[in-house]
């Protein structure tokens, strides 16, 4: 089945439940697009077909008692009983031949449910910790894979870096790792985050020494909860 997308719906065309507005396109379409006119006979049979299984099995149900009181010597009750049922048969097919069409054009799940939402990303606003200066946005994607937006920041000196960590409600700091910010006091981190946040309660930033000893120095400079 073709999966293009037409601005004219094959299905409703099958159906005859296209808008007057919308038959010039679908002419055109007809004539133009071969994959097109496939659709339309394929779901038009389709609609056929459902309609000589449909129809024998099918009765409409009993009128209701003729309220003699309001009676006219018009005779109504046939001719209600027969436009209700045709009325009826019309909706039912029409809904059958859209559910079939519907299922093969979208291509329903064996289970018949909505596919999940996707998780979430966790976005963290840094801020300044006592005293220093500048912002930061931290974005962790539910891959792993962490942006990091940083400004305002003081440039690193030599021999120093900066780091981000990850902080638990014990005070155990774990790296997810360094960058340097250049003059403009910017910086544009990528960076992948293997940790499960929930155990984290902070996201902290300090300012680290090159070839330290791989804990925190104590020099913060941003943090933002979790």
């Amino acid at each position: 089945m073709s999966t293009r997308p037409w601005p004219v719906d094959p299905a409703a065309l099958a159906l005859g439940l296209v808008e007057a507005d919308e038959l010039p396109i679908a002419e055109a379409l007809l004539r133009d697009d071969p994959a097109f006119g496939v659709e339309v006979e394929r779901l038009r049979h389709t609609s056929e077909r459902l309609a000589e299984i449909g129809a024998p099995g099918w009765s409409p149900p009993p009128a209701p008692r003729l309220d003699l009181a309001r009676a006219t010597a018009r005779p109504s009750e046939p001719v209600a009983t027969r436009r209700v049922g045709r009325r009826r048969w019309r909706v039912a097919f029409a809904a059958a031949a859209a559910a079939v069409a519907i299922a093969g054009v979208v291509g329903l799940s064996r289970t018949g449910g909505p596919a999940p939402a996707p998780r979430a990303a966790t976005t963290l606003e840094l801020r300044p910790v006592a005293g220093a200066g500048g912002h930061a946005r931290l974005v962790v994607h539910t891959t792993g894979e962490a942006e990091l937006r940083a400004s305002g920041l003081r440039p690193s000196g030599t021999h120093e870096h900066y780091e981000a960590w990850l902080g638990d409600r014990r005070g155990r700091m774990v790296p997810m790792g360094g960058f340097r910010v250049g003059a403009d006091g910017q910086a544009d981190v990528h960076m992948t985050v293997e940790a499960d946040l929930a155990r984290y309660a902070f996201v902290d930033i300090s300012v680290e020494p090159d070839g330290g000893s791989g804990t925190h120095s104590g020099r913060s400079v941003l943090r933002g909860p979790l």
